[in-house]
C-alpha cells in the first residue's frame, strides 16, 4: 500500500469521526440532549464532563457544563470522546 492511499484512508476515518461528532453536537443544541465528553485540559489532565451544547464552530464549542454548573468553552481538538449521556437515554424507561 503506498503512502497516498494510506493518507487518504486515514483522512476518510477522521472526516467520518468529525461528521459523527458534529451530529451529536447539533442534536444536543436542537433537543437539549446532554452529552458526556472526555476532554484533555490545557494542563494536560483528563476531564470527564456532562454538558448541553449551546454553540458550535470549527475551533470550539460553548456548552452549559452540568458538572461545573456554568457555560464553558471547549476546544474541539481536545475532545477525545463524545457520546450521549447514558442516564438521559433511559430516563423515560420505567
Amino acid at each position: 500500500m503506498n503512502k497516498e492511499l494510506t493518507f487518504g484512508y486515514n483522512e476518510i476515518i477522521i472526516k467520518k469521526g468529525v461528521i459523527q461528532m458534529d451530529g451529536l453536537l447539533i442534536r444536543s443544541i436542537e433537543e437539549h440532549i446532554p452529552l458526556e465528553i472526555i476532554y484533555l485540559a490545557d494542563s494536560q489532565e483528563f476531564s470527564q464532563r456532562k454538558l448541553i451544547v449551546k454553540e458550535v464552530n470549527d475551533d470550539y464549542i460553548r456548552a452549559f457544563c452540568l458538572t461545573r454548573k456554568q457555560i464553558r468553552t471547549f476546544i474541539r481538538e481536545n475532545i477525545l470522546s463524545i457520546m450521549p449521556e447514558f442516564h438521559y437515554k433511559n430516563r423515560f424507561l420505567h
